[in-house]
């Protein structure tokens, strides 16, 4: 076959597609490496951002307080409630019988210096 000297215009059409496609795939190859980039970037922006997450979470955790010890506690805070109580109420009770006591004493010294004022007159 013998190849002539003239451009052929079909074979320019076909060159220019054939360089046109080539183009287009270049620019596709370009733009998909770089949404595979940003892809990775945003990965690693919230793998970083999951990270310090995952030890706040850890720290979270680890102040909360199980069922089980929240019982224990009140279990206990109400039977020290409970015995603070009685002796408050024990102590009452003997302030009482104390002032009764007292009261009657008064009442006696009241009644001897009633009649002793009686003697004197």
């Amino acid at each position: 076959m013998l190849v002539s000297a003239e451009r052929n215009p079909i074979h320019d059409k076909l060159y220019e597609r054939i360089r046109h496609e080539a183009e287009l795939r270049r620019i596709t190859d370009e733009a998909k490496s770089k949404a595979l980039e940003l892809q990775a970037r945003e990965y690693e922006r919230r793998l970083d951002a999951l990270n310090g997450e995952q030890s706040r979470v850890a720290t979270f955790v680890a102040m909360l307080v199980t069922r089980e010890k929240f019982e224990d506690y009140i279990t206990v805070h109400n039977r020290e409630f409970r015995e603070r109580h009685e002796n408050i109420e024990k102590r009452f009770s003997k302030i009482e019988r104390q002032l009764a006591t007292y009261a009657g004493g008064l009442f006696v010294l009241m009644m001897l210096l009633s009649i002793a004022s009686r003697l004197v007159k």
